[in-house]
């Protein structure tokens, strides 16, 4: 139900696509880490021509101190960072007062929870902190809404994320795919073997079958078992006025 790590960039693209066409934005990405560099793979080949990039990188080794990174970035007004929020959070610190305050952060899953992460205050941070996501947390209508209302009810708001919203999907996306399995001839019985009950999902998640839920609406499934579905721009934390 998540975008897979390397398919983000492909997503992220498109929203950049279509709002920065013809601007130069700004990348953040470590070279050694195969979650961010193929994320930014993917991006960069989905990236629309006329967009130029001021493409930064780090390694594990020199997570640190992020000045020469800063310095190339300074200008930009949008900067992707596919990486995790720790060397994120690091990088937004140092950069406070010298990336523009009216400039946008906008990262992938790896940013779920740079609220909560050690030694960052993120209300000091004067820039927008946003992230690619399938959920939005804060929505007010729709299905989202009223899993919302009602997981919070329950749980509380603290571990509310998109990774339960999309597992809360999952077990009624599989329901409903089983559904449609036996609306279609085939029997599941409750002794059925896990391997047969794999090969009937997987046949009806990459035949055409569709899904609208908490995550998104007529969701689909390519023939590797990719998802495929829109992406929101998550406003983690809106800049400062």
């Amino acid at each position: 139900m998540c975008f897979a790590d390397g398919n983000q960039g492909a997503v992220a693209a498109t929203f950049v696509n279509e709002n920065f066409k013809g601007q130069t934005i700004g990348t953040f990405y470590r070279s050694d880490d195969a979650y961010s560099s193929g994320i930014f793979e993917q991006f960069k080949a989905n990236l629309d021509e006329s967009i130029k990039t001021i493409d930064t990188l780090f390694t594990a080794a020199q997570d640190t101190d992020f000045s020469s990174q800063i310095s190339q970035l300074k200008d930009c007004k949008f900067i992707f960072m596919p990486v995790y929020y720790t060397p994120a959070s690091l990088f937004m610190t140092q950069a406070k007062d010298q990336i523009a305050p009216d400039a946008t952060y906008y990262g992938c899953d790896g940013f779920d929870g740079i609220e909560s992460a050690a030694n960052f205050d993120i209300s000091k941070i004067p820039q927008e902190i946003t992230m690619l996501s399938h959920f939005n947390s804060k929505a007010t209508e729709g299905a989202a809404a009223e899993f919302i209302a009602k997981y919070t009810e329950k749980y509380g708001a603290e571990t509310l994320n998109q990774f339960g919203a999309s597992a809360y999907d999952c077990v009624y996306a599989i329901y409903n795919a089983m559904k449609a399995a036996i609306e279609g001839g085939k029997e599941i019985p409750v002794t059925i073997s896990a391997s047969d009950l794999c090969d009937i999902l997987k046949a009806q998640f990459t035949g055409g079958f569709t899904y609208s839920g908490v995550t998104g609406d007529n969701i689909t499934w390519d023939a590797n078992g990719y998802v495929k579905k829109g992406a929101v721009k998550y406003v983690i934390k809106e800049a400062n006025k």
